[in-house]
């Protein structure tokens, strides 16, 4: 594998939450979900922000992918003393994207609402999502846009008001009728999506955040795997969102 491009820009948030890394055969992107519940309880920065990092610092690769996951939480961990003190829907969360290269094999990691593309020699495009999640977040928004939207209230009141119901629905995640999503919680990792897709075939992979495909769309055309033509489009993007991929050419 060989990357082709790649960006990790902040949002309007102060912090980003978003990391990417490469490790000898395995490529990630990982998108810290934005914190709706006290930020501030182990850090002075953010909660959210410096337990990324700490995942970022703390997986190390190995042959079994979910398990270099798993350690990696439980190290990081280590800096969130009490934990049990806490929900797990307070504590940070995060989606992921994952690629390990085998012998004749590409093995994908999937997790939440990050995006694996992939782009066949034949020119075929592929994408790979984690549809567990849409009915939480399509209840959500419809929440939103039913009750809130059209009040005649101040901006402020609105976000207020907003965040009240993203909180409701986040304590869905990893609940038995909510959605799977990476955590403080090692067991976790074992929600993820697996796929094995054949080397031979493959041009390109792509894997992003949410804030990628948000800004530019999901891929549908060649083009939207050409790197030149992804930077161009992405240089002048104001994006919302930390938004974060890599894009790798199968060679």
């Amino acid at each position: 594998m060989k990357i082709l491009s790649e960006a990790n820009k902040q949002g309007i948030r102060k912090y980003n939450n978003d990391i990417k890394n490469n490790m000898e055969n395995i490529y990630y992107v990982m998108d810290g979900a934005t914190p709706l519940f006290d930020d501030n309880i182990f850090f002075e920065t953010s909660d959210s922000y410096e337990y990324m990092q700490l995942l970022k610092k703390n997986i190390v690769v190995n042959e079994n992918i979910k398990e270099s996951f798993k350690n990696g939480i439980i190290e990081s961990n280590k800096k969130f003393l009490n934990l049990e003190n806490y929900n797990e829907y307070e504590l940070p969360t995060f989606t992921m994207a994952a690629v390990k290269e085998k012998d004749t094999t590409y093995e994908l990691f999937l997790l939440c609402d990050c995006l694996i593309s992939i782009l066949y020699k034949n020119g075929e495009i592929e994408n790979y999502e984690d549809h567990r999640f849409d009915k939480i977040k399509f209840e959500c928004r419809k929440e939103i846009k039913e009750k809130i939207e059209m009040l005649e209230i101040s901006e402020q009141e609105k976000s207020e008001m907003k965040r009240e119901v993203f909180r409701k629905y986040r304590k869905f995640a990893n609940a038995q009728d909510g959605y799977p999503v990476g955590s403080t919680n090692p067991e976790s990792i074992e929600n993820m999506i697996v796929k094995e897709i054949e080397k031979a075939k493959i041009d390109k992979i792509l894997l992003c955040s949410d804030g990628l495909y948000d800004e530019i769309g999901i891929p549908k055309e060649q083009k939207d795997f050409d790197n030149a033509y992804l930077e161009e489009k992405l240089k002048d993007i104001k994006n919302k969102d930390d938004l974060t991929y890599i894009l790798i050419s199968n060679e």
